[in-house]
């Protein structure tokens, strides 16, 4: 409420919460990190048949459970991984 989000929109991201939390409940799995593969398999059969902007509010959704703070703060955006050129993994393995 505090960031000016609509009360809609923060309705849905609840809604959205309590079901992602109940499917990590169901099959008895710890919160996950934002980019493992329980959340990617669940974002996936959450947005299956979903329009291009209902698809990304779910996909924020999920991002902004996993990713707040205790005080309820997150990233306005994805971070992206940063960008290593190939030459420089070399180095990184040895």
């Amino acid at each position: 409420m505090e960031l000016r989000y609509a009360n809609e929109v923060v309705r849905q991201h609840l809604h959205e919460w309590l079901r992602f939390s109940h499917y990590l409940e169901e099959r008895g799995l710890p919160l996950p990190v934002a980019s493992d593969d329980t959340v990617r398999q669940y974002v996936a059969q959450r947005t299956s048949g979903k329009n291009a902007s209902r698809s990304r509010g779910l996909r924020a959704s999920v991002r902004i459970f996993l990713e707040a703070d205790e005080q309820g703060r997150f990233r306005r955006r994805i971070g992206f991984a940063p960008l290593t050129p190939a030459w420089f993994g070399l180095i990184l393995t040895l």
